[in-house]
């Protein structure tokens, strides 16, 4: 067992020599490395300045997590295919070096506060992104992103569920737990892993920023029928609620183009584009539904165009002048879909779509 504060007095001469910096700045660096040790298992925190060192093989450097915890902002969710790669800032590329070849878990996050941890994936490699010098990609491993079956909300039986971020009393490290790439113990990570297995018996935390939307029912309980009756007089106010989520869940952007028309803080061109139409009996979910652009709204609604269900955007055989339209959607063809799968298209309502309204 040590103390912070005995660690400084027979250190600090060390790493002001090292460092050539003031006090102020060495005791920082001193406190950033104790946090980091913690956050990877090697350091047991008794109080707020006393630490204890786990018992482990230090030769062979067991006990020793590189795993990893990345935020993922629900504002931003069509921008990237959670399932191949994650971009992040050159600022966390040290951190990110040291997930390579490890497990990480998706976090949802808004500004200000940390939401729901959703899913799991390995850390193949880093690459720089072309197009911004200054951001980073982290290429996962094929087959490797699992979407947890349950959410796991940040809280749990009034502390934090990554004990790493826990001040103690149940406290939460607020700071810490607002960084976009962190590492995160072995024992933390396994209860997360755990507990989003535990189908059904945890509650989804939506951010903050996400619109104040309830889905009528759930989608497993969908029996291909809609009271249409109910739903012609509460339809005015349901559209208007609807396309609040879908504006969220798809970050305003075109999920076959990526095209984000608009005005900066106010009315933005992608539609609300129903998979199962209306007409058909399709229900007024968010699970029903694509952010489409008018153009590829039109060519959904015709059948011209049509989407797998693992996202594979499928052109008609009709369809004219297919190298334009090749060249306005996402290269690889994959459409951009929420990160959470409680928002992307049902499988039964893209079936329908692909049966009757597709021209193949």
């Amino acid at each position: 067992m040590f103390t912070r504060q005995a660690l400084a007095d027979n250190q600090l001469n060390i790493i002001l020599a090292q460092t050539r910096s003031r006090s102020l700045a060495a005791r920082r660096r001193l406190a950033l490395e104790l946090k980091r040790l913690h956050d990877v298992g090697m350091l047991e925190r008794l109080d707020r300045g006393s630490f204890r060192l786990r018992d482990m093989d230090w030769a062979n450097g067991a006990g020793v997590s590189r795993k990893g915890v990345l935020l993922v902002d629900p504002q931003a969710v069509a921008q990237d295919n959670l399932k191949q790669w994650y971009r992040f800032d050159a600022l966390w590329l040290d951190q990110m070096g040291e997930l390579v070849g490890n497990w990480i878990i998706f976090q949802h996050c808004d500004r200000k506060q940390p939401g729901a941890y959703f899913a799991t994936a390995k850390v193949l490699k880093i690459v720089p992104e072309s197009i911004v010098g200054d951001v980073h990609m982290a290429l996962l491993e094929s087959g490797s992103f699992r979407t947890f079956l349950a959410v796991v909300p940040y809280r749990r039986d009034q502390r934090p569920v990554e004990r790493g971020l826990d001040y103690g009393s149940g406290r939460l490290n607020t700071a810490r737990a607002l960084e976009p790439v962190r590492p995160i113990s072995e024992d933390d990570y396994r209860r997360i892993d755990s507990l989003g297995q535990a189908q059904g018996d945890l509650t989804f935390v939506q951010p903050r920023s996400a619109p104040d939307y309830r889905m009528r029912g759930d989608r497993e309980d969908w029996d291909g029928r809609v009271e249409r009756a109910a739903e012609i007089v509460s339809r005015p106010r349901r559209d208007g609620r609807l396309r609040q989520v879908m504006l969220h869940a798809y970050n305003r952007t075109c999920a076959f183009t990526g095209l984000r028309w608009g005005v900066a803080g106010g009315a933005a061109e992608v539609q609300v584009a129903h998979v199962r139409s209306v007409e058909a009996n399709g229900p007024n979910e968010i699970w029903n539904v694509l952010g489409l652009s008018s153009s590829m709204h039109w060519l959904f609604d015709t059948g011209l165009l049509s989407m797998s269900d693992t996202g594979r955007i499928l052109f008609s055989d009709h369809l004219e002048d297919r190298a334009r339209l090749a060249a306005l959607i996402f290269p690889d063809r994959q459409a951009r879909l929420p990160v959470n799968p409680e928002w992307r298209p049902d499988p039964r309502c893209l079936a329908w779509h692909r049966e009757h309204v597709f021209r193949g």
